[in-house]
């Protein structure tokens, strides 16, 4: 039984259908064509069908989405194992720099010790203050009788310590006036001796040092431990010191030294004289193992071509020809040799 619906039920089911055909898909006729078509009973069902199933695709597509699986982060999905391995990281480098600070001090603790260092700060203090009558005058005459003296380049200690009374009492002051505080300056000598002894048996003998039965050393040693007792400023000493060498150099190539220029193996050898005189600090002497970084840095002691390397890098030099008395000043004072200390010195201009 067919029967008519009413406009008002006819207009309200085209809107509603237009509505949902809008939303989902493409019409494929036009609202008018349908507003204009005469409804039956099942075309106005499918109508109203229209929304349920169009709503019911919606919502698989909704769910559907919801539960496809997220993208894979990296970081996001391992922050845990991330943030325990940073930990990690850093208490192992905090423990490995431990370590390596612990093998420095214990190298700078063998330094100090009294088999090594024979001399102590103090004690050289107390040695210049007691030898205040040490003039460079009185040391000058003394360098000129003991290069006279010597049998190429070399005396024993004895014969120096004779050379040195001589040369003080010619002063006019009395057989008192000699070295005071002496038994510190053998203490020194022969110290170096065994040092000497030990360094050309097993080592690689970057000091060409002449040691005979007779236990005969270089004058420019022999004078660098004397200056010990020499109670002037540095700038003095350091001129007193490169006097000694040039001399030296003279004596051994038999002639005129040009540019006043020291080659590079009596600054070599001289550094080396200051640190068996005691009279570098044990902070210049230690040297990283560039090889023993891992697992935990090592330490060496550092020898006088090691310092003089370290001089050229800190300061861009690698002019090997000569040194004057300018460049012997800047080395024997810069922080990588620092003689008596004298690069902890604030007021020092280089």
């Amino acid at each position: 039984m067919s029967f008519m619906f009413t406009n008002d039920v006819r207009r309200r089911c085209v809107r509603h259908a237009v509505n949902l055909i809008s939303r989902a898909t493409k019409p494929s006729v036009t609202p008018l064509a349908i507003y204009n078509r005469t409804l039956t009973p099942t075309s106005a069902q499918n109508l109203l069908s229209t929304r349920v199933l169009f709503s019911t695709k919606t919502s698989a597509a909704a769910s559907k989405s919801d539960s496809k699986p997220s993208a894979w982060d990296p970081f996001l999905d391992n922050i845990g194992k991330i943030f325990f391995g940073v930990i990690a990281l850093i208490i192992a480098s905090l423990v490995r720099s431990s370590m390596g600070t612990t093998n420095r001090a214990r190298l700078l603790e063998e330094l100090e010790n009294s088999l090594v260092t024979v001399l102590d700060p103090l004690e050289i203090d107390d040695l210049r203050i007691a030898n205040d009558e040490l003039t460079p005058d009185i040391f000058r005459r003394v360098i000129d009788r003991s290069f006279a003296s010597a049998r190429n380049g070399t005396m024993t200690y004895s014969a120096f310590v004779i050379v040195v009374r001589d040369e003080m009492k010619k002063i006019g002051k009395g057989e008192e006036f000699t070295i005071q505080l002496g038994h510190l300056l053998d203490r020194v000598v022969f110290a170096a001796l065994n040092f000497f002894d030990k360094e050309i048996e097993h080592n690689d003998k970057r000091v060409n040092l002449n040691v005979s039965s007779e236990r005969e050393l270089p004058v420019s040693f022999l004078l660098t431990v004397y200056s010990l007792a020499l109670n002037c400023c540095v700038d003095e000493r350091i001129n007193i010191l490169f006097d000694v060498l040039e001399r030296e150099e003279k004596a051994r190539i038999g002639g005129y030294l040009p540019g006043k220029s020291l080659p590079e193996d009596v600054v070599l050898n001289i550094i080396q004289y200051f640190q068996l005189s005691c009279q570098l600090p044990p902070q210049t002497q230690v040297m990283p193992i560039p090889d023993a970084k891992y697992p935990v840095q090592t330490y060496r002691r550092a020898g006088p071509k090691d310092m003089i390397e370290k001089y050229r890098e800190g300061n861009g030099s690698s002019d090997t020809s000569g040194y004057n008395l300018e460049d012997f000043r800047k080395i024997i004072c810069s922080p990588e040799v620092c003689a008596w200390g004298e690069c902890y010195s604030k007021l020092r201009k280089y």
